[in-house]
């Protein structure tokens, strides 16, 4: 009697067991099909929110696929980009920081972090970012960019030695960079040529005029037109 007892529990305990394991998988059936709707909705306001120009909307999706997924690294590049398109650099740099720390190595992470702590006037921070975009990347603008951070920061002789880097390399030859004249002229001068003007300017910060007049008449024989380098040959007439 006792060992039909025992059996009897035993089987209520197991039919017990499978109804609460069932409950569990409704459970977490239901909570999947719940987050999966969720997800879906959340990418179809994304896209209606791109679609229509709406960065309110854009960026409450993008926040909200990242909490499902808080080290996806494609919503934190999407979201990174959506607020310096915006010029919303501080958010840009809190982002790409959270970018860089799923993906160290990420090239937008960093040349975000670059140009947005640049642009908030926070130079030191912006070279430092630069640095390692070149780095890891031997992008020849960010090395251009370099050059002039060191020169602002009065760091000569590292200016110089990114100068030459850019001067040395046979692929910098055909590059252009594009800035506005002092009539708001857009322009597009020959890297090589700006190197070279910018070399003249650092040998007169440091009272080297033959070096400074040397370095500016390479840039008006790679650029006739370079008015900046003619400038400031003159002024050393």
């Amino acid at each position: 009697m006792k060992k039909n007892l025992f059996v009897f529990v035993l089987l209520i305990l197991a039919v017990l067991g499978v109804q609460a394991q069932e409950k569990s998988e409704k459970a977490t059936k239901e909570s999947q099909q719940q987050e999966s709707e969720l997800f879906t909705l959340n990418r179809t306001l994304f896209a209606m929110g791109s679609r229509y120009g709406d960065a309110t909307i854009t960026r409450l999706a993008l926040y909200n696929l990242l909490a499902y997924d808080p080290s996806n690294e494609q919503i934190l590049d999407t979201l990174a980009n959506l607020y310096f398109d915006e010029q919303k650099y501080t958010n840009a740099i809190l982002v790409a920081r959270d970018l860089l720390q799923v993906n160290p190595n990420s090239e937008a992470g960093l040349e975000i972090s670059a140009i947005s702590y640049e642009s908030i006037g926070l130079k030191r921070k912006s070279l430092e970012f630069y640095e390692s975009l070149y780095l890891k990347t031997d992008n020849l603008y960010a090395l251009y960019k370099i050059a002039f951070m060191q020169t602002e920061l009065e760091r000569y002789n590292e200016a110089l030695a990114s100068i030459e880097g850019i001067l040395d390399r046979k692929k910098a030859d055909n590059l252009k960079v594009s800035f506005n004249d002092e009539e708001g002229n857009l322009l597009e001068i020959p890297m090589k040529a700006v190197m070279q003007n910018l070399k003249g300017e650092v040998f007169l910060r440091q009272d080297n005029k033959a070096g400074a007049k040397e370095a500016f008449e390479n840039a008006i024989i790679i650029s006739p037109e370079f008015k900046t380098a003619k400038d400031n040959l003159n002024k050393l007439k």
